[in-house]
């Protein structure tokens, strides 16, 4: 197969790996779109990317909390994995989640990241 073949088919595969993190929700996701209609990504695998603002790790409690904010809002991460440290730019994958529901309005929305 000459080299030219060669590399079409890897710019193919590229393209269809690429397309494919879109149809499956794993393209990024802006904090402010979860927060502004989050019945449409509820229950769904999403990924978000942005800075880490803030920590939380309580003794004796295996569930941390993290903020991450992107260039349009902020939102809290539930992890049971490391906490990453203020300030660290981040790639989370998770599921939207919320504390409750009271008619159309969501309270407590977050993202219950995935373990890796």
């Amino acid at each position: 197969m000459s080299l030219r073949k060669v590399r079409k088919l890897c710019a193919l595969a590229l393209a269809v790996a690429l397309v494919g993190c879109g149809l499956f929700g794993l393209s990024e996701t802006k904090i402010a779109d979860l927060k502004g209609n989050p019945s449409a990504y509820s229950g769904r695998d999403i990924r978000i990317h942005g800075t880490v603002t803030n920590a939380i790790k309580l003794p004796f409690v295996s569930t941390r909390l993290y903020s991450v904010r992107d260039e349009t809002g902020e939102i809290n991460v539930v992890t049971e994995g490391a906490v990453p440290s203020p300030g660290a730019d981040v790639d989370v994958v998770g599921t939207l989640d919320t504390i409750a529901t009271i008619g159309t309005q969501s309270i407590g929305i977050h993202l219950r990241e995935k373990q890796k």
